[in-house]
């Protein structure tokens, strides 16, 4: 398994810290465009209110949620 390598000040993995940058407020934006901010949150939360909507729906909107987050 590969090592990765984190930033010494922060423990975050370089190639999340490489790509942001975390401002003095506690806001992250992307290092190339400082406009765009950046947010994480624990997908599994989210499982839940999907199965629920693909109930009202009639079909799993598994695929629909990934190609939507991979398209950005």
């Amino acid at each position: 398994m590969a090592e990765i390598k984190l930033c010494p000040e922060c423990n975050a993995p370089e190639e999340i810290t490489k790509n942001y940058v975390w401002l003095n407020n506690g806001v992250m934006v992307q290092s190339g465009n400082m406009s765009r901010r950046v947010g994480f949150i624990e997908s599994e939360n989210l499982d839940p209110l999907y199965m629920g909507i693909g109930e009202i729906m009639g079909q799993p909107i598994d695929q629909l949620v990934i190609d939507v987050a991979r398209r950005g």
